[in-house]
């Protein structure tokens, strides 16, 4: 690329006309300053002119001001001594009162200021007291926060078993999943642990059957016992659930079970029909319920547990209730009775609750009549045993 020279005389002719035009510009900058030059001195000198006669207007009107001022000052003055000396009349009442009433409002403020003083005492204190129970509450929460945070790492800490010779791993949080167990004590983290030259915790029992229990353990909500166990293995493991304190929530109804066969198997010895046919009806009823709304709360869906007691030649039912246990047995009557402990141990007749059925032949509860159980006033709700009574009197009119 090369440089076009015949261009230049274009751009001198470009320069000269821009410099006639500055030239212009500044001609008339200079023309309208001098314009505005002139307009100010006619501003300022007709502002001067106007002043002198402003002045000499205000010093006429302020002399003629000054005469009328004094005038009127004289007349004010005789005015104001008149008034100044009632004026001191008045004041010295004034003072008076006012003294009077000075002193009442520095009382009346000085017993509000004690009030409010006192109530500021007050909430102060109450505001430290709330403080300090926030400050007591933050720490506590922090304490609890902490313990529950060292309690996690240690209930998910893995711990190795040794049952017998045979090896388990598990977490703290198995073992103590089912509390008031040996278990849930031994590893709670209340007592040290004696571990072997292995780091395992020895236990000394038989381990064949130690995985059923950590199963157990693991999901006890849903844990169902293997069926391929033969009954000698169900009785091993039966022995070492007992010895763990798992029995009854394991196998919860091993018990009436061992108590059932053996019904049966007395049965089987005898091998009448009719001990048949009663150890039969009597392995059926190992465990019901019983549920009426006619009795008191105490002896509302009770659940009654065969036992291995014979009373008057029947097995014994048991249920749990608040403060004891109550009895289900044949009484010396013949008439299976629900009762006390003591009312059992007799066989009384008249227990709190009884079926009018009598049999000679030994009954199963869930054989009897429903509608020939028959409760005292003790055990009934004072309504429906109110009820029952009119009902039974009006019965014998007929």
């Amino acid at each position: 690329w090369r440089p076009r020279r015949h261009a230049m005389p274009a751009l001198s002719s470009l320069a000269s006309a821009a410099l006639e035009e500055e030239e212009e510009e500044a001609a008339l900058r200079d023309a309208l300053q001098d314009a505005v030059n002139m307009s100010m001195k006619a501003v300022r000198k007709k502002g001067e002119e106007e002043k002198v006669r402003m002045l000499t207007a205000v010093t006429a009107a302020g002399a003629r001001v000054t005469a009328e001022a004094e005038a009127e000052a004289v007349k004010l003055t005789a005015v104001a001594k008149a008034q100044a000396k009632a004026t001191r009349a008045s004041a010295v009442e004034f003072t008076a009162g006012a003294k009077a009433s000075a002193a009442k409002l520095m009382a009346e403020a000085e017993a509000k200021a004690k009030a409010t003083g006192a109530a500021a005492a007050k909430v102060t204190a109450e505001a430290a007291k709330m403080k300090r129970v926030v400050e007591e509450d933050r720490a506590g929460l922090k304490a609890e926060i902490e313990s529950m945070e060292g309690a996690h790492v240690f209930e998910n800490s893995a711990v190795l078993l040794d049952v017998g010779g045979h090896k388990f791993t598990t977490s703290r949080l198995t073992l103590t999943s089912v509390a008031d167990t040996m278990l849930a004590s031994k590893f709670s983290g209340r007592y040290p642990l004696n571990l072997n030259a292995e780091g395992a915790y020895f236990i000394d029992r038989d381990g064949r059957h130690f995985h059923h229990i950590l199963n157990f353990l693991r999901d006890s909500g849903s844990f169902e016992l293997s069926l391929d166990l033969t009954e000698g293995q169900v009785k091993e493991l039966a022995k070492e659930l007992e010895y763990y304190g798992l029995l009854d929530r394991a196998m919860p109804y091993h018990a009436q079970k061992q108590v059932g066969r053996a019904l049966l198997q007395s049965a089987c010895l005898d091998g009448t029909k009719r001990v048949l046919k009663t150890a039969l009806a009597q392995a059926r009823a190992l465990v019901f319920k019983t549920k009426t709304s006619f009795l008191k709360k105490k002896y509302q869906a009770l659940r009654w547990v065969v036992t291995d007691r014979v009373k008057n030649g029947s097995p014994v039912w048991t249920a749990p209730v608040e403060g004891g246990e109550l009895f289900m047995y044949r009484s010396t009557r013949k008439r299976m009775t629900v009762g006390s402990e003591s009312q059992y141990a007799v066989g009384c007749a008249f227990g709190d609750i009884f079926n009018d059925e009598k049999t000679d032949e030994v009954a199963t509860p869930t054989d009897l009549p429903s509608d020939m159980w028959t409760s005292n006033a003790r055990v009934t709700l004072p309504a429906q045993y109110a009820l029952a009574e009119m009902l039974i009197r009006h019965s014998s009119r007929s």
